[in-house]
C-alpha cells in the first residue's frame, strides 16, 4: 500500500498578480516544468516536474490581496517513500519562482544550465542501464 502526505505552502508575496504570472511563465519552460493546466481567469496552474526517477505534480493558485500583494498557495500530494525527492522538487520550484520575481535572471540562467545538465546525466545513465540490460539478455 502506498501512503501519501499533503504538502501545502502558503505565502504572502509583495508582488502584483501580473508579476506572479510573468514569473511562473518564465520558469516553466526554463526549468522543463510541464504545465498540465493553467487559467489566468482563476489564477491557477497545474505543474509537473520529473527529476531522476521521480516525478511530482502540484497546484499553484494565486489570490489577490491588493494591487501590490498576492497570496500563493501550493498544494501537492506526495508518496511517503520518496518524500525527500519530491519535496526537493517543490523547494526548487519555490526558489526558481522567487528568483524570477526578484528579477535575478543571471542566477536563473545559471540554475537552468545546471538543471538541464543533470537531466542529461540521468538520460545518459538510463541509456547505459538499458544497453547493459540488452547485452545481458
Amino acid at each position: 500500500m502506498i501512503t501519501t502526505s499533503v504538502i501545502e505552502k502558503n505565502f504572502d508575496l509583495t508582488y502584483s498578480l501580473d508579476e506572479c504570472h510573468k514569473a511562473i511563465e518564465l520558469i516553466i519552460p526554463k526549468f522543463i516544468y510541464i504545465c498540465h493546466n493553467s487559467s489566468k481567469a482563476t489564477n491557477y496552474y497545474r505543474i509537473g516536474k520529473s527529476s531522476g526517477l521521480t516525478a511530482v505534480n502540484f497546484d499553484v493558485t494565486f489570490k489577490i490581496i491588493d494591487d501590490t500583494k498576492t497570496n500563493l498557495v501550493l498544494n501537492c500530494i506526495i508518496e511517503n517513500r520518496i518524500r525527500n525527492l519530491q519535496n526537493q522538487i517543490i523547494e526548487n520550484f519555490i526558489e526558481h519562482f522567487t528568483l524570477a520575481l526578484e528579477g535575478k535572471i543571471d542566477e536563473l540562467n545559471e540554475k537552468a544550465q545546471s538543471d538541464s545538465a543533470s537531466f542529461f546525466v540521468w538520460i545518459f545513465i538510463l541509456l547505459i542501464i538499458f544497453v547493459v540490460a540488452l547485452i545481458i539478455l
